[in-house]
C-alpha cells in the first residue's frame, strides 16, 4: 500500500512539473512569422475594433486570431498574461474531451478515474501535431489550439443537451440561450476544418435522431447552439480577407486535392514528406476508436458512435 501511495504522489509531482514546464515554454517562446505581422497591424490601426476590422477585411474570418492578436499584442502584459493561461487552455481542452468520451462519470473524482483522466490527457497531448506551432506559439494558438477548444465545446454542448431526459426551466433556458448561442457562433467563427468537424457530427447526431424518431424531443437549447454556430460560420466564410488571400495564390483543384490525401494518409505513419505529424494523426484514430469502442457494450448503437469518431 505504501508503495502505491508513493507511486501516485510521484505521478502527480510529475504532472505538476510538466505543467511548469510547459509554463516556462509558453514563456520563452520567440515571436515568430504572423506575430510580427499581427503587432505591424496593430501599431497602424486606431483602437482593437479597428484591428479586428483590418484582419477581417484583409487577412482572416478566424474570430480567436481577430480578437487574439487585437487584445495580446496591444501590450505587453497581456501577453505575458496569456502565456501563462496557455496551461489552463490545455488543460481545459482535455477536459472536454474527457466529457465527450465518458459523457456523466465526468464527475467521478475518486482515484482510478483520476488516474485514467491523467493517462488519458497524456495521450491526447502525444496525439497533438506540432505541438511547438499549435500550442506555445501565440499565432498558431489562436489559428489551432483555440479553435479546437471551441470546437469541442459545441460537441460537449450538443452532447449535454440532446441526452438531457429532463427539460430546463423557463427562466434557466432564457438566461442560457445567449450563452450557448454565443459558444455556436465561436465554434462556427474558429477554423473552417472545425466547422467540417461538427456538421459530420450534428448530421450524424441528426440522423440518429431521425431513425430514432424522435426529433421533436431536442430542446430549442439545442437549436439555439445550432443556429450560433451557422451565424458563426457564415461570419467566417463571408470575411473578405479569406478572398484577398486566395487570390494571391493559384487554389489546387478537388482531383489534385484528392490524389495528395490518397498519397499522404497511406504514408503518414512512415513520416514520408510528413515530418511527425504522420503518426500523430494515426495515433489519434486509434485513440478515438479505443476510447469509444467497448467489447463489453458490443452493441449497434457503441459500434456506430464508434465509426463516428473515426
Amino acid at each position: 500500500m505504501k508503495k502505491t501511495i508513493n507511486f501516485d504522489v510521484c505521478s502527480y509531482l510529475l504532472l505538476a512539473l510538466s505543467c511548469v514546464i510547459l509554463a516556462a515554454l509558453s514563456y520563452y517562446q520567440p515571436k515568430i512569422s504572423d506575430d510580427w505581422y499581427m503587432i505591424w497591424t496593430i501599431s497602424n490601426t486606431n483602437n482593437v475594433f479597428d484591428n479586428c476590422v483590418s484582419v477581417y477585411k484583409n487577412w482572416t474570418g478566424r474570430l480567436p486570431v481577430m480578437v487574439l492578436s487585437s487584445f495580446v499584442f496591444s501590450h505587453p502584459f497581456y501577453e505575458l498574461a496569456y502565456r501563462i493561461f496557455i496551461i489552463v487552455e490545455v488543460f481545459f481542452m482535455i477536459s472536454l474531451a474527457w466529457y465527450c468520451a465518458v459523457g456523466k462519470s465526468f464527475l467521478n473524482f475518486s482515484t482510478v478515474a483520476v488516474q485514467s483522466f491523467i493517462l488519458f490527457g497524456m495521450l491526447i497531448w502525444l496525439a497533438l501535431p506540432v505541438r511547438s506551432e499549435t500550442v506555445v506559439w501565440l499565432s498558431g494558438n489562436s489559428a489551432y489550439l483555440l479553435p479546437v477548444i471551441f470546437g469541442l465545446f459545441y460537441m460537449a454542448c450538443s452532447k449535454l443537451l440532446l441526452e438531457a431526459k429532463t427539460s430546463i426551466g423557463l427562466m434557466a433556458s432564457i438566461l442560457t440561450l445567449p450563452f450557448l448561442f454565443l459558444m455556436g457562433f465561436l465554434a462556427g467563427s474558429s477554423q473552417e476544418q472545425i466547422i467540417v468537424a461538427c456538421v459530420i457530427y450534428s448530421l450524424i447526431n441528426h440522423y440518429q435522431r431521425f431513425r430514432l424518431k424522435n426529433l421533436r424531443s431536442i430542446s430549442i437549447n439545442y437549436w439555439i447552439l445550432l443556429i450560433g454556430f451557422f451565424v458563426g460560420a457564415l461570419f467566417l466564410i463571408a470575411a473578405p480577407g479569406n478572398y484577398v488571400r486566395l487570390s494571391v495564390m493559384d487554389a489546387p483543384g478537388l482531383i489534385d486535392i484528392a490524389k495528395r490525401m490518397i498519397l499522404y494518409i497511406p504514408s503518414a505513419f512512415f513520416e514520408i514528406g510528413t515530418g511527425e505529424l504522420g503518426k500523430t494523426i494515426w495515433m489519434g484514430i486509434l485513440l478515438l476508436f479505443a476510447l469509444f469502442y467497448d467489447k463489453q457494450l458490443d452493441k449497434p448503437d457503441n459500434v456506430r458512435e464508434a465509426k463516428m469518431w473515426l
